[in-house]
């Protein structure tokens, strides 16, 4: 069975949602790479939480909080 493209679903979502239709190639590819290099980042820290059962909910919390706390800040600012 083929891996699911699930990262590349998310984003071309962001892409399409978040990237002004004017956006330069270069624009598009690094933040592109950027996306997947957040992306490889967060999977290095899940892996870290699943190697540490006793503080795995921690770094999960950790996360969570950290994400709705850059959401939060990012509406206040006016982002999308």
């Amino acid at each position: 069975m083929a891996n699911k493209r699930r990262l590349e679903e998310v984003y071309n979502d962001y892409a399409r949602n978040v990237l002004p239709a004017q956006a330069s190639a270069v624009q598009r590819a690094e933040t592109r790479q950027a996306f997947f290099v957040g992306a490889f980042s967060l999977m290095g820290i899940l892996n870290q939480a699943a190697d540490d059962p006793e503080q795995e909910a921690a770094i999960v919390e950790d996360l969570q909080a950290e994400m709705e706390a850059f959401a939060e800040a990012a509406a206040k600012a006016g982002g999308r």
